[in-house]
């Protein structure tokens, strides 16, 4: 069966790639189904070399599992000449069409039995339509030798030139559903579902892209796998992001998820899950790799995905908590929690007492894991000197070292401070 319409676009080598996805974006959203649509692109650099060959490329790969899509080179004939559909429309490739458009051209040109339908451009008069002008939609043969008969279209814009931006409905669009990022093993594991509208059956190439700086700073691609429906999961290990061995710089790095699909590619900011998991800083690395923390976060108000790298916004062990028991003839002890996800067994956990710079370690301790990386971490209150000290959980993991400040355990912001009385006369003391 023959299509109604033949779309021919003309591509000259080296025409921009954004102004050909723009063009040939606006043909797969149009209304006019699209079983009743061909599309011929007309390749007039055809064997050309340089920006020519990229532009035949990406004909090539926008054209295939389309069917309605068809390239061909150009040899000097009439650009009709490759076209079967009833009407005809020749397209600049710089210029797109509104998602209604071939719909309200074919609907006028049938109900009027016009042989040729002017559409109104974008930027023109509100009821002026040039006989000569870009979107004209022509029978391919008349119907007898009488006079041509011809009607347009100039209540919509059908048509939009360079510089004018058709309504989003002409645009293909990226389409995402994130699922909550989950840790496993010191490595971040993005995953979710995410498309290129009116792009399918083709398959689809997904990338995740951070950055941190802004503009002209420091951006890293991470492929993903692709399944069925759309899915995608994406592996971030920040210990070694930036190279082998090589960790994430401290700071804010934004996600952003890039799909390519039939020659199409769209780039968005990464949507957090609804509800957002709460951000708790997850310990990466170890070993032969730098220690890295970080903790994953919705970005306010735009709820897009961010990593915190270092923790700068959201504090390692926040929910750091310490009690000081105190039992007649027996030495107060102190009690600490707190939750460590992803600290390994070769993590060394310390009670500090410090006042003025100066640090003195709690002997006697006992460390108890507990499921979902809670720790409980208990000393006697061993020798110190009289008068007030704050309390700290020392986390070291080879040269990472972090001193958390331990808030009361009844509520309140840490540190909790102590008061050593005068008359205590511990000696020993072990100064870091």
């Amino acid at each position: 069966m023959a299509p109604r319409v033949s779309v021919i676009v003309p591509v000259r080598g080296g025409t921009a790639h954004h102004h050909l996805d723009r063009c040939f974006g606006s043909l797969l959203t149009q209304t006019l189904g699209q079983e009743q649509l061909e599309v011929v692109a007309v390749d007039t650099a055809a064997g050309d070399g340089g920006p020519a060959a990229r532009t035949s490329v990406w004909l090539g790969d926008f054209a295939r599992h389309r069917p309605q899509v068809r390239v061909v080179p150009h040899g000097g004939e009439e650009l009709t000449a490759h076209a079967a559909g009833d009407y005809l429309l020749v397209l600049d490739p710089t210029h797109h069409l509104a998602p209604e458009a071939l719909e309200r051209l074919l609907r006028t040109a049938e109900k009027e039995d016009a042989d040729t339908v002017h559409g109104r451009s974008a930027g023109s008069d509100a009821t002026a339509v040039a006989d000569d002008g870009p979107c004209s939609l022509r029978r391919r043969t008349p119907l007898d030798d009488g006079p041509r008969t011809a009607s347009a279209v100039t209540d919509y814009d059908c048509h939009y030139p360079e510089g004018h931006d058709a309504p989003p409905a002409s645009r293909v669009v990226l389409r995402q559903s994130p699922a909550a990022p989950v840790w496993d093993d010191g490595a971040l594991l993005l995953s979710g579902t995410a498309s290129l509208s009116h792009t399918a059956p083709a398959p689809q190439e997904v990338q995740l892209l951070l950055r941190t700086g802004g503009e002209g700073g420091t951006e890293i691609t991470v492929p993903a796998e692709t399944g069925p429906d759309g899915g995608y999961r994406a592996t971030i290990d920040p210990a070694r992001a930036a190279g082998p061995r090589l960790p994430l710089a401290d700071g804010i790095w934004t996600v952003r998820i890039r799909v390519t699909a039939g020659g199409l590619t769209r780039t968005a900011w990464l949507c957090a899950p609804d509800p957002m998991p709460a951000p708790v800083p997850y310990l990466t690395g170890g070993g032969s790799v730098p220690v890295v923390p970080v903790a994953v976060h919705a970005s306010l108000p735009h709820h897009h995905l961010n990593l915190d790298v270092g923790t700068r916004r959201h504090p390692l062990g926040a929910d750091a908590r310490a009690v000081v028991t105190r039992r007649p003839l027996c030495t107060p002890h102190v009690t600490a929690a707190v939750t460590l996800p992803g600290c390994t067994g070769l993590a060394e956990l310390g009670l500090l007492l410090v006042r003025d710079g100066e640090r003195t370690v709690l002997e006697g301790l006992s460390v108890t894991r507990h499921p979902g990386d809670r720790f409980t971490v208990s000393a006697p209150l061993g020798p110190a000197g009289s008068g007030e000290w704050e309390l700290f959980l020392r986390v070291a993991v080879g040269p990472f070292v972090r001193e958390l400040p331990l808030a009361p355990a009844e509520g309140g912001t840490g540190p909790l401070t102590l008061t050593v009385p005068a008359h205590w006369s511990w000696t020993r003391r072990l100064t870091l």
